[in-house]
């Protein structure tokens, strides 16, 4: 039993997808380095973009040749909302309206966090995420290298920052409503509302 336990390829550790994740969480520093001790907004940003690249490349090795694994749904999730939260801190100094964004990311991580660990609890299953949540990383994403690129030789204009941060805001609101409907709809099918309550 334990033997085909180690042998399940999604208890794998060391693959491709897991150590591209791993060194874009170690790269995190370098940026924050980069964007607000140096003020080398040009390598900040060109560093930011290897980033998204790896993370895309590390998601289609991951899908075409079934290095999906159990960390790797902790990990390259994790990788994401700490490249954004990094991105928003080194913003904040130059937008200081970005600490809403910053908020309502972590509120939303944070709820998403809790139903995804009362989930694993009855089921021991990690739920991976939705389109709604990849929509809203994708709208969070351009909205931080919008200001990323404009603010490399000039200031980003009021009317296009104010846009771009209300969408990705609503964006983030919209992606937590479904989440919180998702586990709703997943708790009743393995009656986890019922043991809840009860326990």
């Amino acid at each position: 039993m334990e033997e085909n336990k180690q042998k399940d390829p999604l208890n794998r550790i060391f693959t491709i997808p897991n150590i591209l994740s791993t060194i874009r969480i170690l790269l995190i520093p370098v940026f924050l380095w980069l964007y607000i001790a140096k003020e080398e907004y040009l390598y900040a940003t060109i560093l930011i973009i290897a980033l998204g690249v790896s993370d895309v490349i590390d998601g289609y090795i991951a899908r075409t040749f079934n290095q999906i694994s159990r960390l790797g749904k902790i990990l390259d999730p994790t990788a994401d909302k700490l490249m954004q939260a990094a991105i928003l801190a080194a913003l904040m100094i130059r937008f200081p309206y970005m600490l809403i964004v910053f908020v309502v990311l972590a509120l939303k991580e944070s709820i998403v966090l809790a139903l995804g660990a009362i989930f694993y609890k009855h089921t021991k299953r990690i739920e991976g995420s939705r389109w709604h949540g990849k929509l809203s990383a994708v709208v969070v994403y351009i909205m931080l290298l919008t200001h990323l690129l404009w603010g490399i030789n000039s200031t980003i204009p009021t009317s296009i920052s104010y846009t771009t941060t209300i969408l990705a805001i609503a964006a983030m609101i919209f992606s937590l409503i479904m989440y919180i409907r998702d586990y709703i709809i997943l708790y009743k099918e393995h009656n986890i509302i019922e043991s809840e309550t009860n326990s």
